[in-house]
C-alpha cells in the first residue's frame, strides 16, 4: 500500500515533442530546434523528443524531386499519427508559404484530433506576405494552436495585425562554442551567414562591404551560404569590384 501511494506521488515529467527539420537541413530551425531539445532533456521534470518535417528513408527515390516530397509528406503524417498520442505538448517550428502548408498544418490538425496543447514557434520574415497571400487557410491555422512565439518583437507586431497574439522568445546562443582570443591588431573582418535566398538580401550585403572597403581597403569579407543566388552574387562581387571577399558555400553549425 506505501509504495502504492508513493508511486502516486512521483509526477511524471512533461512530453514535449518538438517538430522541427533535422540534418542534412541546415538552417536556423534545424540549429534552434536541437539546442531546444537539448535544454530541455537537462531538466528533470520534462521528456523531449523530436519528430523530423524530413525523415529519411528509401535514398534512391528521395532523389527525384516531386516523388521525394510526396513519399516525404506520406512518412511525416504517419509518423505524427503514430507519436502524438504519447506526448502532452506538441511543439513545431514553421517557416513561412507552402512548408507552413506541409508541417505545421498536419501537425496542429493531428494534434487536435488527438486533444494535445500546441505551440507554434514561427520562423520567417516573410510573415506579413504570408499571411497576405494565404490568408484564408494561414491565419485559421495559426489560430488553431494554443500558443505561438517568435524569435523577435518584429514578428509578433506582424502577427498583431492580423490579430493574433504572439510572444517573443529570443533564439538560444550557445556561448559555450565561443572563446576569447585576445588580438593586439584589430583587423575589420565581416562574416554574412545567410543562404543565398531572394527575401535575405546578400547582395545588399556585398553592396555595404563594398563601401566599407573603399575607406578600409584591408577588409575582408567572408560569404557562408549556398542558394539559387549564388552566381548573381558571384558575378555582383566581380562588378563591384571587391577585394578579400570569400565564398566558401554550405558550413555546418559545428564549424560555423
Amino acid at each position: 500500500m506505501q509504495k502504492r501511494r508513493l508511486a502516486e506521488n512521483v509526477v511524471k515529467p512533461l512530453r514535449v515533442l518538438v517538430v522541427a527539420p533535422t540534418s542534412p537541413i541546415i538552417g536556423g530551425q534545424t540549429v534552434q530546434a536541437a539546442r531546444l531539445i537539448e535544454a530541455f532533456r537537462s531538466e528533470p521534470w520534462l521528456k523531449a523528443d523530436i519528430q523530423s518535417i524530413n525523415p529519411s528513408f528509401f535514398p534512391g527515390l528521395q532523389k527525384i524531386k516531386y516523388i521525394r516530397t510526396a513519399l516525404t509528406s506520406i512518412r511525416y503524417i504517419a509518423d505524427l499519427f503514430r507519436r502524438i498520442r504519447h506526448y502532452d505538448i506538441i511543439h513545431v517550428f514553421s517557416a513561412s508559404y507552402f512548408s507552413f502548408l506541409l508541417a505545421p498544418t498536419p501537425a496542429v490538425l493531428i494534434s487536435k484530433l488527438f486533444g494535445k496543447r500546441t505551440i507554434l514557434n514561427y520562423h520567417s520574415g516573410e510573415a506579413r506576405d504570408h499571411f497576405l497571400r494565404w490568408r484564408r487557410t494561414a491565419i485559421p491555422t495559426v489560430k488553431l494552436f494554443d500558443s505561438v512565439v517568435t524569435p523577435s518583437a518584429y514578428l509578433v507586431d506582424v502577427f498583431k495585425e492580423f490579430g493574433i497574439e504572439a510572444r517573443s522568445i529570443f533564439n538560444i546562443v550557445d556561448l559555450g562554442r565561443f572563446c576569447f582570443r585576445e588580438r593586439k591588431v584589430l583587423r575589420p573582418v565581416f562574416l554574412s551567414n545567410r543562404n543565398f535566398e531572394a527575401h535575405y538580401n546578400v547582395a545588399c550585403t556585398l553592396r555595404a562591404f563594398s563601401r566599407i572597403q573603399q575607406v578600409l581597403p584591408e577588409a575582408k569579407l567572408v560569404v557562408v551560404g549556398d542558394g539559387p543566388e549564388k552566381a548573381m552574387l558571384n558575378s555582383l562581387a566581380g562588378e563591384l569590384d571587391l577585394k578579400n571577399i570569400e565564398f566558401v558555400g554550405r558550413v555546418s553549425p559545428e564549424k560555423m
